[in-house]
């Protein structure tokens, strides 16, 4: 998604090019996230800075991080975003390390059902 610094884009022409829907991108409008200008008959206008913002957003997003941690990381003055994605990956895999821990590891949905199915069987629920 490059484009020439003075090139702007209206709503639909960013949400075609990013492959996002108009709606998203009123939706970052409206939490802050992805402020346009304002063109003089209000219309939102996107510009070259605002793509660059959105590639970020959307980037962050395709790893799992929060809309809220997106935000706050790219108004940071020392925004840095290989930094970030590092300290994302270091989180999840700290996350799945617990996840494992025997004490916390799941029963697979499948012995859920046969402990249900042994339940509604033994209750004569089983029609």
């Amino acid at each position: 998604m490059g484009a020439p610094a003075d090139r702007t884009y209206t709503t639909k022409e960013l949400a075609d090019l990013a492959g996002v829907s108009s709606r998203t991108l009123r939706y970052y409008d409206q939490i802050g996230l992805l402020v346009p200008a304002r063109a003089a008959n209000g219309y939102r206008v996107y510009s070259a800075a605002d793509m660059h913002r959105l590639q970020h957003i959307l980037l962050l997003r395709s790893c799992g991080v929060p809309l809220e941690s997106i935000e706050d990381a790219l108004d940071r003055s020392d925004f840095d975003l290989p930094s970030m994605l590092q300290e994302h990956l270091t989180l999840l895999c700290r996350q799945r390390k617990n996840w494992m821990r025997p004490s916390r590891r799941r029963e697979s949905p499948w012995q859920d059902w046969r402990l249900l199915k042994k339940w509604m069987i033994k209750n004569d629920l089983n029609r």
